[in-house]
């Protein structure tokens, strides 16, 4: 991915100067259940730098929205839409990239979002359903922690672990990005497809 190059920084941009940021980006549709990162965005608030950003739009936005303010959850901040290119830049900067599977269904998927995530050396944490073999795919990458959707304790647990350990961070970065390298560029899906 090619980052834009711009004299603001993205963190000054979007006030997000000494947070530790977690993002999600993408449709917030019933297939991701939005609603087990705002249960842990919940979890989260006594911790005053951790920022949940969600970018994206879909039929559950303006419900999860009203469930925020309901629950006046004051760490999460959404933005609608940003330029694929915008996009990638501020998620460069993103110290986690979360992944939730809506554990109520049974459709077994690797989230494309993860392919940003390792192509910009971002660690992973995951909430996913109990068909899916992506749990498998983060412990072979070493590039994420995960835990089943529902189970916000185990979500929470797997997100500080992140948030206290910026080797742990940086380590699960740098091997996603190599697993990308390794597994993910087209040549090698064409080789595989081949053999």
């Amino acid at each position: 991915i090619e980052l834009i190059k711009t004299e603001e920084d993205p963190r000054v941009k979007f006030n997000l100067e000494d947070k530790f940021v977690a993002i999600f980006g993408g449709n917030i549709t019933i297939a991701q259940k939005i609603e087990n990162i705002i249960d842990l965005a919940e979890s989260c608030m006594p911790y005053n730098d951790i920022l949940f950003l969600i970018i994206g739009r879909g039929p559950k936005l303006n419900e999860v929205k009203n469930d925020v303010k309901f629950r006046n959850i004051t760490n999460i901040r959404f933005i609608e839409f940003m330029p694929k290119e915008e996009y990638d830049t501020i998620l460069a900067t993103c110290d986690v990239g979360i992944i939730s599977l809506n554990e109520n269904l049974g459709i077994p998927n690797i989230p494309s979002k993860t392919l940003s995530y390792f192509n910009l050396s971002v660690p992973i944490i995951a909430s996913i359903d109990h068909v899916t073999d992506y749990g498998k795919y983060l412990e072979n990458a070493v590039a994420g922690l995960w835990s089943f959707g529902g189970d916000t304790a185990a979500f929470k647990e797997n997100l500080l672990k992140l948030y206290h350990s910026p080797e742990l961070r940086k380590k699960m970065g740098e091997n996603g990005y190599n697993f990308y390298l390794n597994n993910m560029l087209p040549e090698k899906g064409y080789n595989t497809i081949m053999d």
